[in-house]
């Protein structure tokens, strides 16, 4: 358990000197493990255009294999990095657990589907 734990302060140490690991860190949920594993994986994420181009370089991208007689599933293409797409697979699902969606919700009534406007939520 002590080695676990100098390796995870030797990463914190190196996340602190990464500047874009600071805003995803502030994120609840977000663990110095999971941050060095995207980044890790991603490299600089300031070199991505837009959020689908990280999309694409882990294989989440969406792919349909179909021809003229035939139309295809769509399905993710997996043609990225796997240890990124499980990177960002964990991360995901620890925000997930970590996010109220009543306080979600009430917070962002607009999208609400229609008739839901007066649901009550219970008292947090």
């Amino acid at each position: 358990m002590e080695q676990l734990q100098v390796i995870e302060d030797e990463v914190a140490v190196a996340l602190a000197r990464i500047p874009l690991a600071k805003p995803i860190l502030v994120m609840k949920g977000m663990s110095t493990l999971a941050v060095a594993g995207i980044l890790g994986e991603a490299g600089d994420l300031s070199g991505y255009a837009h959020g689908h181009a990280l999309l694409r370089h882990a294989g989440l991208n969406l792919a349909e294999a179909s021809s003229c007689k035939w139309k295809g599933q769509m399905s993710i293409s997996k043609r990225g990095r796997p240890r990124l797409r499980h990177a960002l697979f964990m991360a995901t699902m620890a925000l997930i657990m970590n996010i109220n969606p009543c306080l979600y919700f009430r917070n962002n009534s607009q999208y609400l589907a229609p008739g839901l406007e007066y649901w009550s939520y219970p008292a947090l």
